[in-house]
């Protein structure tokens, strides 16, 4: 449980696990209130304003381009110290689903309140959170739905369009047409925002002026199912939206990329416990909690254990939680952010760097190869160095890892805390490199070198880089 819904274990967290027991703590982890983690959240908007300010207030900050920057180090910083560990994987998850690269200009201002958006919705109705990205100022300026209209027999736009089908519901195999992507840019042309300084920052607004039922002036024509009725205006496209929330289609894909993400890239569409993860999903009425609950319930969640690698962000979470433990404090927010990004960028999992709509890919072989091995061995290294400003090393509570007084004692417990099986062999080769054995006394003066390095082979071993 600690391993798969968390960012990683420690030993507060495995304890709460063992009172409360797996499933009622996965469902604490499911209702636990955004209270939770008030301390945490005011912590860094105090350091890195611009990922909670709307889109205005970051244009009256100034200097928007720091986002890029603020909004992955707060990501960062959440997934090692958030109380709130399956909320934070699953926000992840949905940042992936509806990506936007926030180096995009347009979407820079409106990155923070687009990660509110994700987050705000992250446990409730997809049908809600759908619309909600919709109306988003930094989808829609990513995706030019803000600039798309239908007046004075202009062509909409379709790029949106088409995402919303094919990324964020029904898949492009769901059964719709390259003429129904005009149709539905027709459907949804007039939802723009409000222009402020020749930008489309303002607030979310339909615009009749700009918009035209096109090929839907017919009633009886039909997406996907839906047809409009007597429904006009943005009234048509809510509809329309709200119908794909609800398409079994999406409920299926949906399950299916959460099985993925949760279980393994083994699981397939038609498996049983997607099936009954999208019809958990539809009996009540789109939710994103309820779908979550028959996964992570599932038996197929639980015979699944370490079938899946840590990406690269998940991994430097762990081997914080691991190391450092869950608490934040720099001297220097600035340096620290950089810090972070350094060490996930030469592995290609900078959060909200992905430049397309598709998300950062979501299967193993995308993040195994002789270049990655090499960085993530490399991020061991900088992580048991102390080289990430805001999460310094105690090397006295590491060394109190074990009451014990020899190094066998403490690299025994280092083990268990890490979550990974060493031989006696391979022990004790590790420690004869180190002109070390199993009955060596362990000092804190003569063996924290020891003590990093060990530590960092175990961070490197292949077991911690699974789930």
């Amino acid at each position: 449980m600690a391993r798969r819904l968390t960012y990683g274990p420690t030993p507060e967290l495995l304890a709460e696990i063992n009172a409360l027991g797996p499933a009622a703590w996965i469902e604490t982890q499911l209702t636990m209130p955004a209270s939770a983690d008030a301390a945490l959240d005011t912590q860094l908007r105090a350091a890195y304003p611009r990922t909670r300010n709307t889109a205005l207030e970051n244009e009256a900050l100034g200097s928007v381009w720091e986002v890029v920057s603020e909004l992955p180090a707060t990501t960062t910083i959440r997934a090692v110290c958030a109380r709130r560990q399956l909320f934070e994987l699953t926000v992840a998850f949905l940042w992936d689903r509806f990506s936007v690269d926030i180096h995009h200009d347009r979407t820079q201002s409106s990155s923070g309140e687009y990660d509110t958006i994700l987050r705000a919705g992250a446990f409730g109705r997809y049908a809600d959170l759908l619309l909600a990205v919709a109306r988003s100022g930094a989808m829609m300026n990513y995706l030019n739905q803000a600039s798309s209209r239908a007046d004075g027999g202009r062509v909409p736009i379709e790029t949106f369009a088409r995402e919303i089908m094919e990324l964020h519901t029904v898949g492009v195999d769901g059964g719709y047409t390259d003429d129904d992507v005009v149709a539905v840019s027709y459907l949804l042309s007039g939802w723009t925002r409000q222009m402020v300084s020749w930008q489309w920052i303002g607030p979310y607004r339909f615009d009749g002026a700009l918009h035209s039922l096109g090929p839907f002036t017919d009633p009886n024509r039909t997406v996907l199912g839906w047809s409009r009725g007597t429904l006009t205006g943005e009234a048509a496209g809510r509809s329309f939206i709200d119908h794909l929330a609800h398409h079994p289609a999406t409920a299926r894909r949906l399950a299916h990329h959460l099985a993925i993400r949760f279980i393994g890239d083994h699981v397939t569409a038609n498996d049983a416990v997607v099936t009954a993860a999208a019809e958990a999903y539809l009996s009540a009425d789109t939710s994103i909690t309820a779908l979550l609950r028959s996964l992570l319930t599932s038996n197929d969640f639980a015979a699944s254990a370490q079938r899946r690698i840590r990406r690269p962000l998940e991994l430097g979470a762990a081997m914080l939680r691991a190391v450092a433990g869950t608490t934040w404090g720099p001297a220097d927010p600035t340096n620290a952010k950089w810090s972070m990004i350094g060490a996930l960028d030469g592995l290609n999992h900078v959060p909200h760097w992905w430049p397309d709509p598709n998300g950062y890919p979501d299967r193993d072989s995308a993040w195994v190869g002789v270049g990655s091995m090499i960085g993530r061995w490399n991020m061991a290294t900088w992580i048991s160095a102390g080289d990430i400003p805001g999460f310094p090393i105690d090397w006295t509570a590491i060394r109190n890892w074990t009451p014990g007084t020899t190094i066998g004692a403490w690299f025994a417990a280092a083990c268990a805390r890490l979550g990974v099986t060493v031989s006696t062999t391979t022990r004790d080769r590790m420690l004869s490199e180190l002109y070390r054995t199993a009955g060596s006394p362990l000092t804190q003066t003569g063996n924290e070198w020891a003590m990093r390095r060990l530590l960092t082979q175990l961070l490197q071993s292949v077991e911690f880089q699974t789930r």
